[in-house]
């Protein structure tokens, strides 16, 4: 008979419920999950901790991606540097 997993389940799961918690993407379930796992788990209740302070320090910073339009122009100045330097080491 296999053990119910329904609430206390492996640190990995436990893992993955948290960044989805952090990024509000967890059900209810997974929510309790992880809050009961945490109770007794003392290594994912400090990488919960340390997740959400990651996710304030983000916010608090502000940081913001590349446009679309930004990323293919790193991509191709890359790209210009690259065969320079092959062409210039022949």
């Amino acid at each position: 008979m296999q053990k119910s997993k329904f609430f206390i389940f492996d640190c990995s799961n436990a893992a993955n419920c948290c960044d989805k918690k952090e990024y509000n993407e967890a059900n209810v379930r997974e929510k309790t999950s992880i809050i009961i796992h945490n109770l007794f788990c003392k290594k994912c209740r400090d990488y919960s901790a340390k997740n959400s302070k990651l996710t304030q320090l983000i916010k608090k910073a502000r940081i913001k991606g590349c446009t679309s339009e930004e990323k293919r122009n790193i991509k191709e100045r890359l790209k210009q540097e690259i065969s320079k330097q092959k062409s210039s080491s022949n």
